[in-house]
């Protein structure tokens, strides 16, 4: 019997999130992308939004808001695989963090410079 998510379109959801503190008074940030079949890409942000508070939880760690998904061709692999993490140090919160890695550099080629 064929698995009825082969059927399911294929998303990789990055969220980021504030894994701890140094000493030296900087924080550590993970980067994250995680895989996701769904119908939709609003229900593929349900599953990550779903995931990402089970995560959040167990490790006691706290996620930007922003979540950002990517549409893959097709794979065969479960819900909730991670495909990709990265930590990083930056001195400042989650807020400053994201906006300094993914916002001051974010390009869309339909804007007129």
């Amino acid at each position: 019997m064929k698995d009825k998510r082969s059927q399911f379109d294929r998303y990789a959801i990055r969220s980021v999130y504030e894994f701890g503190k140094k000493k030296d008074g900087s924080t550590i940030f993970e980067e994250r992308v995680v895989f996701f079949h769904a119908e939709t890409e609003e229900k593929a942000y349900a599953l990550a939004e779903q995931e990402n508070e089970e995560y959040c939880a167990t490790l006691g760690f706290r996620s930007h808001d922003e979540m950002v998904a990517y549409y893959l061709d097709p794979m065969d692999l479960p819900n909730g695989t991670e495909l990709w993490s990265e930590l990083f140090k930056f001195n400042g919160t989650l807020e400053e963090c994201y906006e300094a890695k993914y916002k001051n550099f974010e390009y869309s080629p339909d804007s007129v410079d």
